[in-house]
């Protein structure tokens, strides 16, 4: 097909197509044409380049964008690795400093401290002042102990008094032995112990 270009009545140019074809007739050849509007033929094919360039504008651009974003991603990146070293580096610090303060607490307990009390054990006539002596003794080991540290935490929603039942339980004092030291009754106690079994989720086999 040619493609040309016409005049309306009007004056207004558009474009058309000839198409042209030959055929025979009675040994002689004979041509015919046929000519077509293709004004909106010409319309989608310059709407499909529009189409076409823009979006390679886009794409264009998006690539453009997404290096952009990648270089970001890459300086973030480097700056999140350059901060896991430092705050490495920190937390390293901090825990050797923090062994050297449970050294120099546990160095001073068993040096200004301990003395003092195995002292003040031997001069006390009274036994029951002798036995909180030894329970305070036995607690200022434990707290110096990384297993009694873990401890805290796991009786953390115990109240003052059912901690101190702990730490009697701890040391083998009976219900008995645990109502005379506390003043308080053997069936206090033992509603103490009831309710630290069920806030350390400690179940009695029947």
């Amino acid at each position: 097909m040619i493609e040309l270009t016409a005049i309306r009545k009007g004056g207004e140019k558009f474009p058309i197509g000839l198409s042209l074809s030959a055929y025979k007739v009675n040994r002689q050849w004979h041509s015919i044409g046929i000519l077509r509007d293709i004004t909106d033929r010409k319309q989608v094919e310059q709407d499909l380049r529009a189409a076409r360039d823009e979006l390679e504008a886009r794409v264009k651009q998006r690539t453009a964008e997404l290096q952009d974003t990648n270089k970001e991603l890459a300086r973030k990146a480097s700056e999140l690795a350059e901060a896991n070293i430092a705050l490495k580096i920190l937390l390293q610090k901090s825990s050797e400093a923090g062994e050297q303060i449970e050294d120099k607490i546990i160095r001073n307990l068993d040096q200004l401290v301990m003395p003092y009390l195995n002292e003040l054990a031997m001069r006390v006539a009274h036994e029951n002042e002798e036995t909180l002596i030894n329970i305070i003794k036995t607690n200022l080991e434990q707290i110096t102990s990384p297993f009694t540290r873990k401890l805290s935490t796991k009786f953390r929603n115990l109240s003052p008094r059912e901690i101190q039942v702990v730490n009697l339980i701890q040391q083998g004092w009976s219900t008995k032995e645990m109502a005379s030291l506390l003043n308080i009754s053997p069936y206090t106690v033992e509603t103490y112990r009831a309710g630290i079994r069920t806030k350390c989720g400690i179940k009695i086999k029947k």
